[in-house]
């Protein structure tokens, strides 16, 4: 309601020039029907003394200015600039313009840019970043806000300058309470010079108290939200220029400001009322415009994302889509076209009336460094989400060994692309999803050389080529009488006869032999000892359970030869490194068995990794093959434990891969071959937990490499030939499986049928169970168990892994099946595959 002033002759009468249609007396004040608008006559003063009488003529002649239709206006110009006095612009003579539209509509492109670059754009390992358009969007309202306390400085002794400037800031509202006025018609061609002195103050604070309100109340909204959506600086690793601390700073400087100006006015009630309809009045615009930017933003995903499936002729998606956006999108609008209805009717506005048109030099000037940096950030949001394919058409996707690591943020987070908040021992983010985090931690990196700096940077030892000495003679002489025994792969180890007389677990000798590094030439055959009086207790009893009990869960088929059993025991007996290795799997096997006292000793594990780093100085491990063999049994012990430790060893398997796929070699002894087979294997496995893009590049470019660990077999079991390829084709329907949702992300229902026929699949080498090593179906098992969508897809192979795990009794496959849920509870459209990995990556082979 406008406050329009009628004149009266007396305290109680009122007398308009126009015809009064009704008059009501309310609590000493006329309200008066004129010309179908309600006017408002207050009483006159009954104070006495020329000041006070001054002072509310000053009061009530600045209130009428504001309102110019019942005032004498004869022989001006009503102006074009200039809202509350369109008649006298000397009102706006001191006005600056900082606070023009301009100034304004700069400040706030440039804090759209802060957040687009925030949200959208990864800055400093997906930490929110101290950036020159963040200092420039604190510098204004800082500026302001000094302003404010300045102006209210100035305004100091002027007696009730709290109702002069809540008349000039809410021109539409009523004013209560006793204050006095003047009821002296006003000659607007004649202001006094006080009345001008005092509008022109008025004018000069309202300015920077709106941009204070604004720029507080968003940066506490802005805050609050980070904090809220997982994006904050409370954790042990953050950005070297975190921004927080300088917007909090920003926000109490602001905050007590505002608190000072309030109490400069002298006028308890006042300030509440202004504090009253200026936080309203905020909360309604600032509220209003973020709602509207985040529908915009969300149709504009939607719209992608339509585009997206219509090219691709996915219909049901794409009616999914189209449903999202009738129910989100259409009360979404008709929720804001209502606000900007209300911002409308009530003529609220976020620029302050200094009388100063966007149209002007200075004004556009200012608007085009906000604008050019608002483009800037769209073109970089664009950048990121919209990189353009190489010349093929295909997806960039790095070779092998190309890992780039986070360590601000958890892995989960940054395979979802969105920001993480780095809380421990769990981020927000993954809670709220349902996903279990991985936390934070040291990310490792491995490098194909000895050195990662200084001179021996890309090199690597050559073959230590060792002279063959009388000892050496001997024993090829020994390895030509046996060498019968070794090439036949059905003969019997020798192993099974040592488990019916092991020794109890209590009882196994502490001591062991002490043994030094031996360096192996390469290629050069190895005499086997069938007897074992030479191996300690310990070693003895460990070997025979090693064959018993573990070879043949890894191996492909357990029947006849055996890799494990047949190729490396034999290297244990006469190589200390391997047997180290082929022990501490043992012991790994039997801590997590039921009834067993089994304590691990953390000593070994590190003793048979600096004895590898050792080794490696002396001879490269790819042309080593007890450190081949030690560093595939520690890959097994990994598989058993389920422990975090997968990424740390499996880094340097990585760099053998690549060493051995350089090398050519016409004749490789069958441990050699075995051993490149089984790295192979575990690669094939390894690479889809270590990272999306390196296992997508993997399984493309090795799988048939890889799966020649189970056609190998075909050499020594002809007669399943039936079998191996069964087994062949449930590994290459998840190897399909994963690649297809890395790189196409299709909806659940078109990998149905592929999930079925691998269920078919399983049915059939389900028979053999009692041949087929089970450790063999973990990985597959586990990838169409994450990519399974329906409620019997999921209890199957849900079932399916807890069968494996009851079987192996190895703990990686409890992890798959903690993982698996925490996939299936995500409930996400991002794609799981990039759920997998991380620090605490378990392997599951």
């Amino acid at each position: 309601m406008h406050i329009w002033k009628t004149y009266s002759h007396g305290a109680n009468q009122c007398k308009v020039v126009y015809w009064c249609v009704l008059t009501r007396h309310f609590q000493g004040t006329h309200f008066v029907l004129v010309s179908g608008h309600l006017k408002l006559c207050l009483p006159t003063t009954k104070g006495s003394g020329s000041t006070s009488h001054r002072t509310s003529n000053e009061i009530a002649s600045l209130c009428n200015y504001t309102h110019p239709e019942l005032q004498i206006t004869d022989g001006l110009v009503r102006q074009e600039t200039g809202i509350l006095f369109p008649y006298n612009p000397e009102f706006y003579n001191t006005a600056t313009g900082l606070y023009g539209p301009g100034a304004l509509y700069c400040w706030y492109l440039l804090l759209a840019s802060v957040l687009m670059h925030w949200f959208f754009c990864y800055v400093n390992d997906l930490t929110p970043d101290f950036s020159s358009d963040l200092l420039g969007a604190l510098a204004y309202p800082v500026f302001a806000t000094t302003d404010l306390l300045l102006q209210s400085v100035r305004m100091m002794g002027k007696d009730d300058r709290a109702l002069a400037i809540y008349c000039l800031a809410f021109p539409d509202s009523l004013i209560w309470g006793s204050h006095s006025f003047s009821d002296t018609p006003l000659d607007m061609n004649n202001i006094p010079p006080e009345v001008l002195d005092l509008g022109q103050r008025v004018i000069d604070i309202i300015g920077p108290y709106r941009v204070s309100w604004t720029a507080g109340l968003f940066l506490y909204v802005l805050l609050f939200g980070l904090r809220r959506s997982g994006i904050s600086s409370e954790s042990k690793y953050t950005s070297t220029r975190s921004p927080y601390l300088v917007m909090r700073v920003a926000i109490c400087y602001i905050l007590l400001s505002l608190i000072i100006f309030y109490f400069s006015i002298a006028d308890p009630g006042m300030g509440w009322t202004l504090f009253f309809w200026e936080g309203s009045r905020q909360a309604m615009l600032i509220g209003t415009w973020i709602f509207t930017a985040l529908l915009i933003m969300v149709v504009l995903l939607s719209m992608t994302r339509l585009l997206q499936t219509l090219g691709k002729g996915r219909n049901a998606e794409t009616k999914e889509i189209l449903h999202s956006i009738m129910w989100g999108f259409l009360p979404g609008a008709a929720v804001t076209a209502v606000a900007f209805g209300l911002i409308m009717y009530f003529g609220m506005t976020i620029v302050p009336d200094v009388a100063i048109q966007l149209t002007e030099r200075d004004q556009l000037a200012t608007l085009m460094v906000g604008i050019v940096t608002w483009v800037y950030a769209m073109l970089d949001v664009c950048y990121c989400y919209f990189e353009p394919p190489n010349a093929a058409g295909e997806v960039h996707i790095p070779k092998l060994g190309q890992d780039q690591e986070e360590t601000q943020s958890c892995y989960q987070c940054s395979r979802r692309r969105i920001d993480c908040d780095r809380q421990e021992p769990e981020c927000v983010k993954c809670v709220t999803k349902g996903i279990k985090c991985s936390g934070l931690g040291l990310r490792y990196r491995f490098n194909d050389g000895i050195a990662a700096r200084g001179k021996f940077v890309g090199k690597t030892f050559p073959v230590v080529d060792i002279p063959v000495t009388q000892s050496s003679k001997q024993e090829d002489a020994t390895t030509a009488i046996n060498k019968h025994q070794r090439d036949d792969p059905f003969r019997e180890s020798g192993y099974e006869r040592i488990a019916k007389s092991s020794v109890p677990t209590d009882q196994i000798a502490d001591d062991t032999t002490e043994t030094t590094a031996l360096v192996v030439p390469d290629n050069r055959p190895i005499s086997i000892h069938w007897g074992l009086d030479h191996v300690d207790p310990k070693s003895r009893f460990c070997l025979g359970y090693f064959s018993n009990n573990i070879a043949q869960l890894i191996a492909v088929i357990n029947m006849g030869f055996n890799g494990y059993r047949d190729l490396i025991l034999p290297r244990a007996e006469t190589d200390p490194l391997v047997r180290k290795a082929v022990l501490l799997v043992v012991e790994q096997h039997l801590s997590l068995q039921n009834g067993t006292s089994i304590s691990l000793d953390p000593a070994a594990y590190t003793s048979l990794v600096r004895e590898l780093i050792s080794r490696s100085h002396q001879c490269a491990p790819q042309d080593d093959d007890s450190a081949l063999t030690a560093l595939l049994l520690l890959h097994i012990r990994e598989m058993i434990s389920g422990s975090d430790n997968f990424r740390l060893i499996y880094g340097s398997l990585r760099v053998v891969v690549n060493a051995l796929a350089a090398r050519s070699e016409d004749k490789r002894t069958d441990l050699r071959t075995f051993l490149q087979l089984q790295i192979l294997r575990v690669c094939l496995f390894g690479e889809s937990l270590f990272n999306e893009t390196d296992g997508v590049h993997f399984i493309q470019a090795q799988q048939r490499a890889c799966l020649e660990f189970i056609t190998w077999c075909d050499r020594f079991h002809p007669e399943l030939k039936d079998l191996l390829s069964q087994l062949a084709n449930l590994t290459t329907l998840a190897c399909n499986i994963y690649v297809q949702r890395a790189i196409f992300n299709p909806p659940p229902e078109e990998t149905i049928h592929m999930i079925e026929e691998f269920k078919q699949s399983l049915g059939e080498v389900d028979a053999y169970a009692d041949i087929v090593g089970r450790h063999l179906l973990a990985w597959p098992c586990f990838i169409v168990a994450a990519e399974s969508s329906t409620a019997d897809h999921r209890q199957f192979f849900l079932d399916k892994l807890i069968s494996l795990h009851n079987t192996t009794g190895s703990w990686n496959l409890l992890r798959a099946i903690d993982q698996v849920k925490e996939i299936w509870a995500s409930q996400s459209s991002i794609r799981w595959t990039s759920m997998l990995g991380g620090p605490t990556q378990a392997f599951i082979m």
